[in-house]
């Protein structure tokens, strides 16, 4: 055992936090490492989260689409189409549920006889096309609100980056000072 120029005693001969309660570079790097991994969960949730929403949209984009087609009688080309993009769509995912979700409510409402034939007034047609604007908006307010917290939790990541970096190159450089007097 040896003895290090602050008066405390280490097995490894230099010691320059002589306090045990004192914040080691080791400590900080672990403390640090736990603290960005549960950010970059957090970022990631949110990244997911922004995902999610931008598919639901392209969904109800593509449904409004076909529901305009539809109110303009073009019903051979909207339905070739909306079985394109549900085919387009990976097996079982979310986007298939919701596109799922929007057909049956739409056809049960308006095509309660299930033969491809709307039965809806011009007005109907506008309020539900209206309604379909108005989810749109929705998950676009949403998704900026989400874009929102996504950057600042980034911002707060490389802020604890740069603390931590600066925080290390304090703790190297008063090492290189306990070394500088030792010479």
């Amino acid at each position: 055992m040896s003895v290090d120029p602050l008066g405390s005693t280490s097995s490894n001969g230099i010691n320059p936090y002589p306090s045990s309660n004192g914040l080691t570079g080791d400590a900080m790097m672990i403390y640090l490492s736990t603290q960005l991994g549960d950010m970059d969960g957090d970022i990631q949730g949110f990244m997911d989260e922004q995902q999610a929403i931008m598919k639901k949209k392209e969904v109800y984009q593509h449904f409004r689409s076909w529901a305009a087609k539809s109110q303009a009688k073009d019903n051979a080309n909207a339905t070739a189409e909306w079985s394109s993009y549900i085919n387009s769509l990976p097996p079982g995912s979310p986007e298939v549920q919701t596109a799922n979700q929007l057909a049956g409510d739409f056809i049960r409402q308006y095509d309660p006889d299930g033969d491809g034939g709307i039965v809806t007034s011009e007005k109907q047609f506008d309020a539900v096309l209206a309604d379909l604007d108005n989810k749109i908006s929705g998950l676009n307010k949403d998704g900026e609100l989400k874009m929102i917290r996504l950057q600042q939790l980034m911002t707060q990541r490389q802020t604890a980056i740069q603390l931590a970096t600066n925080m290390m190159n304090k703790f190297g450089e008063g090492m290189n000072a306990i070394v500088g007097n030792i010479r």
